[in-house]
């Protein structure tokens, strides 16, 4: 929220709510409850004004100081700062966490004759979760022992830098993706570049970013150290930001921008079209600025594993290829929004796509799918979903978890019945039909009332549900061509949607 900025937040209250209480918000660097404000009885919820979007909960804070305590060691029993305990109460349902200290040792407050779920976390590794149950004396120090964590902490304390998170600019910045312990540990990571110190400038989450001020060599050797002690080397070389596809060598730096069609915005673009190109290279992966990428009319039938690297793109059409299988990282493609891979011979998409959580828009078009793929419906920001021209004859009940679909294109798929779910699907207002082995319609198909175009041409349809005359204030086009309605149950339909452009 902007500085200054007030929003009113609400939370329904039990019977027999007093009539105010404590506010607290959630501090996640702190990994503690910070006590703000007091939230006030009206009309059956409690209500206040903040000036933060953060975790917010109101409480009366527990009134005895009974204690859990403990020590977080690793495999080599050595304690381990700055890991985070947290408590999940079984008896009394709550959840409570709180970071070590420097001899790896916590303390937490915790109700009597409380079973307790209680576990220890330091980056990606954990405890086993320990079952605890309180003593019912008042103001008890509850000792539950070591907690142990199976690594070496001396293996995990430098910054976990992986293999392709090195980002070069050919300017004077290069930013650096690690892993670390704390905030407080920022201040101890150095970069030297080929010997010489360069300073840290900013970081955003895990990104550190360095400015180099006479600008990055064409190669040399970067070393990322914390408090004097070296965690990583990273040898480079010009090739490391560039990438030659079909004759023409691409720098991420100065990639081609294009403007987007009827819109003030521009992206990086490549597009590579009609071409005897056979094989996409690895080295696309190093041109993480690329926005959109468009590849149609080649010979490829797979694409690099590398495709997973970049981080920007938004927008990714193969088409008309002989593209066979995606690769599996596909689903690290976080940015991507607009994912159209028509008139390829994919026979399956894989399980990663569901971590695609930005995707608008999944083509899918004349492939060689024998039938859906369950893992679509876990995509649930989709508003543009096309099956087109595969042999789907039949859809799970599961499609009614797309709810934001508005366009659902399903002509030429061998359909020969739809599920009731799919009248749960309240955002559709564009559903394309046509060229199927439908006989009937559900009942179901009443509910969508924000339906506007209904194409269901070349079916084997006789009847209609009568449900459909729920539509009859927002169905514009009815498309109906090429089935086996007798004139008198035309007659009946047109009576339904009098409004309604019906093509017979």
């Amino acid at each position: 929220m902007a500085e200054g900025v007030i929003a009113t937040i609400k939370i329904k209250a039990p019977n027999n709510a007093p009539s105010s209480i404590p506010m607290w918000h959630y501090d996640e660097g702190k990994a503690k409850w910070i006590e703000e404000g007091v939230g006030k009885l009206n009309e059956g919820f409690y209500t206040a004004d903040v000036s933060h979007f953060t975790k917010w909960n109101w409480d009366r804070p527990y009134d005895e100081t009974s204690k859990l305590i403990g020590r977080v060691i690793d495999s080599d029993g050595k304690p381990i700062e700055g890991a985070n305990v947290v408590q999940k109460g079984v008896t009394i349902r709550f959840q409570n966490s709180i970071k070590t200290d420097e001899n790896g040792e916590f303390e937490l407050r915790t109700p009597e004759s409380n079973e307790s779920e209680i576990e220890a976390k330091v980056e990606f590794y954990s405890s086993t979760i320990v079952n605890y149950t309180t003593s019912p004396t008042k103001r008890y120090r509850n000792d539950i022992g070591e907690l142990i964590i199976d690594v070496s902490i001396d293996n995990i304390i430098p910054p976990f830098i992986s293999n392709d998170v090195l980002y070069i600019t050919m300017g004077k910045t290069a930013i650096i993706k690690g892993d670390y312990l704390g905030e407080q540990k920022r201040a101890g990571y150095k970069l030297n570049l080929n010997g010489n110190d360069v300073e840290t400038i900013k970081w955003k989450n895990d990104l550190i970013e360095f400015e180099v001020p006479m600008g990055i060599p064409e190669e040399g050797i970067i070393q990322i150290d914390r408090d004097g002690v070296l965690s990583r080397e990273v040898s480079y070389e010009e090739g490391d930001w560039t990438c030659e596809i079909n004759g023409v060598v691409y720098d991420n730096n100065d990639l081609p921008k294009e403007p987007i069609l009827f819109t003030n915005f521009e992206q990086t673009r490549i597009r590579i079209s009609n071409s005897s190109i056979e094989e996409l290279s690895e080295c696309i992966g190093n041109l993480t600025a690329l926005e959109r990428f468009e590849l149609d009319r080649i010979q490829i039938n797979s694409l690099p594993e590398t495709i997973g690297k970049l981080r920007n793109l938004k927008y990714l059409s193969v088409y008309l290829t002989k593209l066979n299988h995606l690769p599996d990282n596909i689903g690290e493609l976080q940015s991507i929004q607009y994912l159209s891979l028509m008139q390829n011979q994919l026979k399956s998409i894989p399980e990663s796509i569901s971590n695609l959580k930005n995707i608008i828009q999944l083509d899918l078009m004349s492939n060689e799918l024998s039938e859906y793929p369950n893992i679509i419906s876990e995509l649930k920001t989709l508003k543009y979903l096309s099956l087109a021209g595969n042999q789907i004859n039949s859809l799970p009940e599961s499609i009614n978890n797309l709810q934001n679909i508005e366009e659902l294109h399903l002509f030429n798929c061998n359909l020969k019945a739809l599920p009731k779910s799919i009248g749960n699907i309240k955002n559709l207002v564009y559903l394309q039909l046509t060229n199927n082995q439908l006989t009937a319609l559900p009942e179901s198909i009443g509910n969508l009332h924000n339906i506007k175009r209904l194409h269901i041409e070349n079916n084997l349809l006789t009847t209609l549900p009568e449900s459909l005359k729920d539509l009859k204030d927002q169905l514009e086009f009815l498309l109906l061509q090429g089935n086996n309605f007798s004139e008198e149950e035309k007659a009946k339909i047109e009576g339904w949607l009098p409004d309604t452009k019906i093509l017979w």
